[in-house]
C-alpha cells in the first residue's frame, strides 16, 4: 500500500501579515505563492493541527485527513470579542503529487457590490465601524464580532469633501439585517435620498467560501398584494416578540392597500424565523403566509348583522405565483367558487337545537367529489437483475431489485406516481470474496407473525392538476428506504474502481504532466447566482432518514496489474517487468482522488464490523424552487452529512462550525431529525388522502 507523503498548505487571499480587520489583499501572482510543506511525525488519524492568524489565539484542533471536505474554521482573536472566519478545503494532489494533501485556507465570506452605487456595510452587532464597498468591488470579510448569527446591514456610502465615499455608522441610514449563512436569494429595502431601493442579495456557496452578491432589483419585487375587495386593508410583517403583558409588539412599519389597488412588497425583517403577513381590515386582523401557495381560510373582518350574510363581511385569501414573484389576492368571498364553506355553530337549549351563523372564523373545506379515472400498474415480480462485467470478461457484481412495482393513478384533481421495491440486494461475484453479499436490507429478513415486511424502497409524488397557481404544484413527495447493510472487502472496491475508471485529473500518473504550481491557483473565483428554471412547488417534501451498517475487511492486496477480480496473478511486481507495462492494467496504478481515498480508507480503519452511518430525515413545507437549485441544495446537504458521518467513523472529522442554511430561503419551514427507518411511513396513493390542505391542517 502507498503511504502518505505529507501535506501541502496553501493560502488564498487570507492575509498572513499583520493587518487591520477586513483589509482586502488581492491574491499574489501564482509565481509568488509560497506554500508551507508540512507533515506530522507519523501517520495517525488522531493527528491534529492548530492554526492561528496575526492577533489571534490558536484554533481548535483540525484534521487534515478529511479529504474532499469543505468547512469553516473559526479562530478566536486575542481581544475575546471578535473571531476570524476562514474557509478550509482539503483535496488530494494531482499527478505525481497524488499522495500529497493540498490544504487550502481561503476567505469564508466574500462580499461583492454590483448595485451601481457605493455602499457601506457592517456587522449588525458592530456599532462603531463600517466598511466602504465601491460599485463592482468585492472584499473578503475575515473578522466578525462573536455572535450566534452572522448578520450584516448595509447603507448608502456617504461622501467626504473630496467626493470620495466614506463610511459613517452614525449618519448612515441602515437597512434591515440579513444573514450571510443562509444560501439563496433574499431582498432588503435600502433607504436612499430618493426614498428606498430594493436590493437583491444572493448568497452562493462555492467550496468553503460563501459569496454575498448584492445587486439592485429593477424588475419586480418578490411579493405583490392586490386588493380586489371594497374595503381598505393595512398590512405589516408579524412580530414574534410580545410585550410583558402578552400583547403583540407594535409593528415598525405598516402599509395601506386601498380598495382596487395593489402594493409591491418585500419583508421588512428578512431574518425572521417565521415570516407571516398580518392583514387588517375594519379592526380585525389575520395572519397570512405568503409562502403558502393556494387558497387559504377566508377572513371575516367584521361582525355581520344577526340576519346578514357572512359573504358581505368576508374576504377570500389566495396566493399564486406570477413569474418570479408571489401574489396575494384579496377578493370578495363567494361560497359557490370557494374551497371553503362557513361552518355553522350549534347551540343547545332546554327544548331544541338551533343553528346560528357564527361571527368567528370557522370554515370547513368543501368535500370535492374525488373520483379515480384510471390506474396503471406495472409489476415485475421476478424483479430486475443487473450484472457488471469488466474488460477481462469477469463478473464483478450482480444487483437484484425484486418485486418492483410502478403505479400511476389519475383522479379528478391529482396525479399520483409511486415506485415500490420489495427487496434490494447486490452480490459480490469475485472469486473467493470475503463477503458474498455486498448490500441487503438489514431488518427485512426478520418476519413477525401477522405483519408483512415493508418494501426496501418506496417513493411517492402527488401532482396537482390545477395550473392556476403558476407553478408545477406537488401536494406531497416522499422517499423512504429501510435500513441497509453494506459489507465490502478491499478486492471488491479495487475491482469497482477498475471498472469505472473515472476521468479525473491525475487518474493516470504516467500521462499527467501536472506541476506543483498547477495546484497553487488558490485565487478566489468569480461566481454567479444559479439561474432559476421551471418553478416547482412542494406543499410537503419529506426525505426520510437513512441508516446504513457498514462492514469492511482488508485483503492485503499489493500494487499489481491484471484482472482485479482474479487471484491467479502475481502478488508483487516482477523485477523483469517494467512498471510502465503494468500501468493501466490494474486499479492500483490509479492515482486520482478515488484511488487515494481508498488508500486512506484501507490504511486507516483496517477491519470494521457493523459500523452505523445515519442520515437525518429532512422535512420541508411550502417549498418553491427550480429543479437545478433543489438538486444542488440536496447534493450539498447530503454530501456534507455523509462526509461528516464517514470521517467520524475514521476518527478524522472536523467540526462543521456554524451550519449553512441551505433551505431557509426556499421553504417556510425546515425540520432535521432522526427516527428509525422502520418507523417511517409513506401516505397511501388514494385520491381522497390528498385533498386540499394536506400539509396545512385545514382539511
Amino acid at each position: 500500500m502507498s503511504t502518505i507523503a505529507g501535506q501541502h498548505i496553501a493560502s488564498g487571499n487570507v492575509p498572513l501579515e499583520p493587518h487591520q480587520a477586513n483589509d482586502f489583499e488581492r491574491p499574489p501572482p501564482i509565481d509568488d505563492i509560497r506554500p508551507l510543506m508540512f507533515s506530522f511525525g507519523s501517520f495517525d488519524l488522531r493527528n491534529r493541527a492548530l492554526v492561528k492568524v496575526p492577533g489571534s489565539d490558536w484554533s481548535r484542533p483540525l484534521s487534515f485527513d478529511a479529504l474532499g471536505s469543505s468547512s469553516e474554521v473559526v479562530i478566536p482573536l486575542s481581544d475575546r470579542m471578535n473571531d476570524a472566519h476562514l474557509g478550509l478545503e482539503i483535496e488530494p494532489g494531482r499527478g505525481r503529487y497524488s499522495h500529497t494533501r493540498v490544504v487550502t485556507f481561503t476567505s469564508r465570506y466574500v462580499v461583492k457590490n454590483t448595485t451601481g452605487m457605493a455602499l457601506q456595510y457592517r456587522s449588525l452587532y458592530n456599532a462603531t465601524q463600517a466598511y466602504v464597498l465601491s460599485d463592482g468591488e468585492r472584499q473578503p470579510l475575515h473578522t466578525l464580532l462573536r455572535s450566534r448569527r452572522r448578520l450584516l446591514t448595509i447603507a448608502c456610502a456617504l461622501t467626504d469633501a473630496q467626493g470620495r465615499p466614506t463610511p459613517s455608522v452614525r449618519d448612515g441610514r441602515w437597512s434591515a439585517p440579513f444573514s450571510i449563512d443562509d444560501v439563496g436569494r433574499m431582498f432588503v429595502r435600502l433607504p436612499t435620498t430618493d426614498g428606498e431601493s430594493l436590493i437583491r442579495i444572493d448568497v452562493v456557496l462555492d467550496g468553503a467560501c460563501l459569496f454575498v452578491i448584492m445587486q439592485r432589483e429593477s424588475q419586480c419585487w418578490p411579493y405583490a398584494i392586490i386588493n380586489h375587495t371594497s374595503v381598505d386593508v393595512t398590512v405589516w410583517q408579524h412580530h414574534e416578540k410580545q410585550t410583558e403583558d402578552g400583547t403583540p409588539v407594535e409593528p415598525d412599519r405598516t402599509y395601506v392597500v386601498r380598495a382596487g389597488e395593489s402594493l409591491d412588497y418585500a419583508w421588512d425583517s428578512p431574518i425572521a424565523a417565521t415570516k407571516l403577513l398580518v392583514v387588517s381590515a375594519m379592526g380585525a386582523t389575520r395572519r397570512v403566509s405568503l409562502q403558502e401557495i393556494g387558497e387559504q381560510r377566508p377572513f371575516v373582518y367584521s361582525r355581520p348583522p344577526r340576519r346578514g350574510a357572512v359573504t358581505d363581511h368576508t374576504m377570500n385569501i389566495e396566493v399564486v405565483a406570477s413569474g418570479p414573484r408571489q401574489v396575494l389576492r384579496l377578493t370578495g368571498y363567494t361560497p359557490a367558487t370557494s374551497l371553503f364553506t362557513p361552518q355553522p355553530r350549534i347551540t343547545r337549549t332546554n327544548t331544541q337545537q338551533s343553528t346560528i351563523s357564527s361571527t368567528e372564523e370557522r370554515f370547513e373545506v368543501v368535500e370535492a367529489d374525488e373520483k379515480t379515472h384510471a390506474i396503471y400498474r406495472l409489476g415485475l415480480e421476478g424483479g430486475i437483475g443487473i450484472s457488471l462485467i469488466n474488460k477481462h470478461s469477469s463478473e464483478i457484481l450482480f444487483a437484484t431489485l425484486a418485486d418492483v412495482e410502478l403505479k400511476y393513478s389519475d383522479s379528478t384533481s391529482n396525479q399520483t406516481f409511486k415506485l415500490s421495491v420489495k427487496w434490494i440486494q447486490i452480490d459480490n461475484q469475485i472469486y473467493g470474496a470475503l463477503f458474498p453479499i455486498v448490500l441487503y436490507p438489514t431488518t427485512l429478513g426478520v418476519s413477525v407473525a401477522g405483519v408483512s415486511s415493508p418494501p426496501a424502497l418506496v417513493a411517492v409524488a402527488v401532482r396537482a392538476k390545477d395550473r392556476s397557481y403558476g407553478v408545477e404544484y406537488f401536494k406531497y413527495a416522499s422517499v423512504l428506504a429501510q435500513e441497509l447493510s453494506v459489507e465490502l472487502d478491499e478486492d471488491f472496491l479495487y475491482a469497482l474502481m477498475d471498472f469505472v475508471k473515472f476521468d479525473v485529473p491525475g487518474w493516470n500518473s504516467s500521462n499527467d504532466d501536472t506541476t506543483g504550481m498547477d495546484m497553487l491557483d488558490s485565487a478566489v473565483p468569480e461566481v454567479k447566482p444559479v439561474e432559476d428554471g421551471m418553478q416547482l412547488y412542494f406543499e410537503f417534501l419529506h426525505i426520510q432518514p437513512f441508516k446504513l451498517h457498514m462492514s469492511f475487511m482488508r485483503t492485503q492486496r499489493l500494487e499489481v496489474g491484471g484482472d482485479p477480480t482474479s487471484t491467479r496473478y502475481p502478488v508483487s511486481n516482477s523485477v523483469n517487468v517494467p512498471r510502465s507495462e503494468l500501468v493501466g492494467e490494474g486499479v492500483a496504478s490509479s492515482s486520482g482522488v478515488v484511488a487515494y481515498a481508498m488508500n486512506i480508507l484501507t490504511m486507516a480503519i483496517g477491519n470494521i464490523n457493523e459500523a452505523p452511518v445515519s442520515l437525518n430525515a429532512l422535512v420541508m413545507q411550502n417549498v418553491r424552487v427550480s429543479m437545478p437549485i433543489l438538486l444542488d441544495r440536496m447534493h450539498k446537504h447530503y454530501s456534507a452529512e455523509i462526509f461528516n458521518q464517514v470521517y467520524k467513523l475514521l476518527g478524522s472529522a472536523n467540526l462543521l462550525g456554524n451550519p449553512v442554511g441551505l433551505f431557509n430561503n426556499i421553504s417556510s419551514g425546515v425540520s432535521d431529525f432522526f427516527y428509525e427507518p422502520y418507523q417511517g411511513f409513506v401516505m397511501s396513493d388514494r385520491p381522497q388522502d390528498f385533498g386540499f390542505g394536506l400539509a396545512r391542517g385545514t382539511a
